[in-house]
This record gives structure tokens, sequence and C-alpha cells, in this order.
């Protein structure tokens, strides 16, 4: 037991305490989930727990914990000094080259790196078009409703949401990532372990199960699944976490827009035929 403390406390992070910590965030993330869903569901606790959620102070208090949650992870591994590489941060810089210098800070001073920069942009501009072509198709299925669903909202985001969304996520998954590549050296296997890693999570977690049963809340969680499909497939190439994050908010902005464009005019014409 003192050895263990003693491993726990020591100043290093091998790849095995890396380890640990994953599986940690994966357990704190089903633990919670399973929390709030039991809490939120009939009694006293249920009436506590909508009275405080739809309250201004409610809806900061979460976001806070969940900027602990997304983000205290990765950065503490950051500042510790782990996993900077693998987890997309540039650790070149231009020195006296002030010309360079945003190059090397967006880790774009090699010709290699702009390459990958457009592979990543035509990934995100493929991923946009799947969107569209996924979105008609689950409109025309799921939501084929014949009257106003009286749970609907409109699924645009602002713009500012878009980028906080993508700022937890990708760091969060960037942090996934950074620790399966220590354990292989394939960013194929890298990218969709993690990917397999964030879906059994997400599976373990009552809440998505319960949204994906939701006709008004299931395009939430097939909406979060594709955008950390398209993330896998475009990690393959882009290593920038920045750049990650600016594709994320693109596709969670544009495929709200989307959506709810379509949903609005299936509406319109499903109160027409009536």
């Amino acid at each position: 037991m003192d050895d263990v403390l003693a491993w726990l406390l020591s100043d290093s992070l091998g790849r095995e305490k890396l380890a640990l910590l994953l599986l940690c965030t994966m357990v704190v993330y089903v633990v919670a989930t399973h929390l709030t869903w039991r809490l939120g569901c009939g009694g006293t606790g249920h009436r506590i727990v909508v009275s405080v959620g739809r309250s201004w102070l409610g809806r900061w208090f979460a976001q806070i914990l969940r900027l602990f949650y997304y983000a205290g992870a990765p950065f503490a591994v950051l500042w510790r000094g782990e996993l900077v590489r693998e987890m997309g941060i540039p650790t070149t810089y231009a020195g006296n080259r002030d010309g360079d210098a945003i190059l090397h800070v967006l880790g774009l001073a090699e010709a290699q790196d702009v390459m990958h920069l457009g592979t990543g942009l035509a990934i995100g501009i493929g991923a946009l078009c799947l969107l569209v072509v996924v979105w008609v198709w689950y409109v025309r299925t799921a939501f084929a409703f014949q009257r106003p669903c009286p749970d609907w909202s409109s699924p645009a985001v602002a713009w500012w949401e878009t980028l906080r969304e993508a700022v937890f996520f990708q760091a969060f998954w960037a942090l996934y990532r950074g620790v399966v590549t220590m354990w292989t050296t394939d960013r194929l296997h890298a990218a969709f372990v993690s990917l397999a890693l964030i879906t059994v999570s997400w599976v373990l977690s009552p809440q998505r199960r319960h949204q994906l049963r939701d006709e008004s809340r299931a395009y939430l969680v097939v909406q979060d699944w594709m955008f950390a499909l398209f993330t896998a497939f475009a990690s393959l190439t882009v290593q920038s976490l920045w750049l990650l994050v600016l594709l994320h908010a693109l596709w969670m902005w544009v495929s709200g827009r989307i959506l709810d464009h379509l949903l609005r005019a299936h509406l319109i014409i499903a109160l027409g035929s009536e």
C-alpha cells in the first residue's frame, strides 16, 4: 500500500499513471451521469435539480464543473510538461526570427505542416458535406412528426457556445489520444482506440442513452459522436490542437443551422399536409 501511494505521489508521470488518469476520468464521467440521472428522475430531488438547473446560477455552476472536468485534466498534464507534442501543442518557436514567430506558434513552420493543414481542411469540408447528407436522412426518418413537438427547441447554437464546446471536447479528446500514443506509436490505432474509449463512456451514460431514445434530443448524441468520428479521421493528419478546435466549432455551428433549417422546412410541410 505504501509503495502504491508513493508511486501515485511521485513527480514523474509515466504511461501507467497517465492511463490510470484516463480511467479515472471515464469513471468520474459515468458516476456523475448516473448520479445526475438519479437525482433528476422523480421525487423531491427531481424538483430541486430542475429548479436549480433552470436558474442562471445553476447554468453557470454546471459550466464551471464542465470546465474543471474537460479542461482540468489536460491542463494539469500539460502543466507537468507531459504529452505536449502528443496533444497537438507546438513545441518549437522562432527565437529571434520575428517574421516566422506566428508560423512556429501555430505549428506551420515546415512545408509538411502546411500540407497537413490542407489535408485537415479538406477533411473538414468533407465532414460538412457528410453532415448535410446525414441530417437530410435523419430529419426524414427520426423527425417524421406531423405537428410541433412541445419539447423541440432550435438546434442552432451561438458561435461562442460552439467555440466553448470545441475547446472542451477537443482538449479532452487530445488527452485521450496522447495517453494512448504512449502505448502505441501507430496514429491510426491511437485515433480509433481513443474513439472507442469515448464511445464506451457515452454508452455507459444513462443520460445519453435516454437522449438517444428521445426524438427531440437524439440528434445531440448523433452529432457528438459524428464530431468524435470526424476528429479521429482528422487527427491522422492534423497535429495542431487549434485547428481541430476550429474545425469542431465550424462543424457544430454549421450543423446546428443546417438541422434547424431542415427541421423548420419539414415542420412546415407536415403542418401544410394536415
